[in-house]
């Protein structure tokens, strides 16, 4: 998070999005809270508890969680520079409390059977969304058969983005037109 700016709703939204992905106890046990700007927070000679005073509700819960490991982080601090050997020196030992918890509750690092077993966990959950999700990417479909911009490339390969990009590509480099016959030219020689 920025302490230059507000939090806005899609970095709280990829929060939960994390969350979601590695399952709440994995995403709690390795959370750690950076806010850079650092220097933004002192040149209006505040600090980062008072400018969290006031944060929204979703930070504050998610800084509950984060269990105290919070800190910030000075952009303009140059190699070398007490500020700068501070910050490694919290963000470091924040790391090792990240190391010492999970490895605590006999935890290892994340690796893609934890996110399958957490996505398995999460798929009853899921069943309405993706349902509603399915629906609405067959209607898009449909949709784009009428056009006929590539939908079921689309589709095929998980709509939004693939879409986004097979809509960007089609502006920029537009199928080929169909060959026509060649004509020839009548034979003129005698």
């Amino acid at each position: 998070f920025s302490a230059a700016g507000r939090v806005t709703a899609e970095e709280l939204a990829a929060v939960d999005a994390l969350k979601s992905r590695f399952g709440a106890r994995a995403f709690t046990d390795r959370l750690l809270v950076v806010f850079t700007h650092g220097d933004a927070l002192e040149a209006d000679r505040s600090t980062l508890a008072e400018y969290l005073e006031d944060a929204p509700a979703a930070l504050a819960a998610l800084l509950g969680l984060a269990r105290g490991r919070v800190m910030q982080c000075d952009n303009r601090a140059p190699p070398g520079t007490s500020s700068r050997a501070a910050f490694l020196e919290r963000f470091s030992a924040a790391l090792h409390e990240v190391e010492v918890l999970v490895h605590r509750a006999g935890e290892g690092p994340v690796t893609g059977e934890y996110v399958a077993a957490a996505a398995k966990a999460r798929e009853p959950r899921l069943g309405l969304k993706a349902r509603r999700r399915l629906r609405q990417q067959e209607a898009r479909s449909r949709e784009r058969e009428g056009t006929g911009k590539g939908a079921s490339l689309a589709v095929g390969l998980g709509g939004g983005f693939f879409g986004l990009f097979g809509a960007v590509a089609s502006t920029i480099c537009p199928p080929p037109r169909p060959k026509q016959a060649a004509t020839r030219m009548p034979d003129t020689t005698l």
